[in-house]
């Protein structure tokens, strides 16, 4: 291979359309069954929730397209005991991160900072980066070149010299509640548990689910304006929260 780095071959086997984890290419509607711990959900539906200052604009979504997956607001979730809100998206901040409770399995996550998205899939492991222009209106995964200039959409290397600095980091081992699931850091806060895979390179290793996922901007010197999602939900009908008629 020629002295090529890790990230060089995830990169060029990105950019080629293998996939780098071994995982369903998903789109919408039901759920899935895989992997232990990364891209696993049994018998449960996917929904979309917009972290934002405010719990705003839910409906406007920019970076996903989630197209008929039904719409909760991030609070009632939260209140639900779905997610745990570790580090909140505030205005003119570049850290957020929560905690997932039982039965809640990330899939799609999407940073919105200044006018670009950055996303990220449990298909690669939450290791590879997507990038486009919010005006986009699609999403795109396959196929795509690496970041060249203003190029759209593409394969973003995350700028962070270390998993701790990735603008991704999926965390294992988190335990009790999902409100519980957090450091309790006074700055900063993170999830509970170990890191187990980052945007920095590292596909999730997770042997066990992922109880909680940190994100920041702070390596590409932008705030973070707001966070969208898509989760895994088991038991989704009986929680009190009601979908939104967008």
């Amino acid at each position: 291979m020629g002295g090529l780095t890790r990230r060089e071959l995830l990169q060029r086997s990105a950019v080629a359309g293998g996939l780098v984890w071994a995982a369903p290419m998903l789109s919408s509607g039901r759920a899935w069954g895989q992997a232990a711990g990364c891209c696993a959900c049994d018998g449960g539906d996917l929904i979309y929730a917009k972290f934002a200052p405010g719990n705003s604009q839910t409906c406007q979504n920019q970076c996903l397209q989630p197209g008929s997956i039904a719409r909760f607001e991030f609070d009632c979730l939260v209140g639900a005991g779905l997610l745990g809100n570790c580090d909140d998206v505030n205005s003119n901040d570049d850290t957020a991160s929560l905690a997932f409770g039982t039965g809640v399995t990330p899939y799609k996550f999407a940073i919105k900072s200044e006018n670009s998205c950055y996303i990220v899939r449990c298909n690669e492991g939450f290791s590879v980066i997507y990038r486009w222009t919010a005006s986009f209106n699609a999403e795109q995964y396959n196929g795509v070149p690496a970041c060249s200039g203003n190029n759209d959409p593409c394969i973003f290397t995350d700028p962070a010299a270390s998993d701790d600095d990735a603008m991704f980091q999926v965390y294992t081992g988190g335990t009790g509640p999902a409100s519980t699931r957090c450091t309790g850091q006074v700055d900063d806060f993170r999830p509970t548990g170990q890191r187990c895979g980052s945007s920095n390179g590292v596909p999730c290793g997770c042997a066990t689910p992922i109880s909680g996922m940190y994100m920041t901007t702070k390596t590409l010197g932008t705030k973070l304006n707001f966070i969208e999602m898509e989760l895994c939900v088991t038991q989704l009908s009986k929680i009190n929260c009601v979908p939104l008629s967008c």
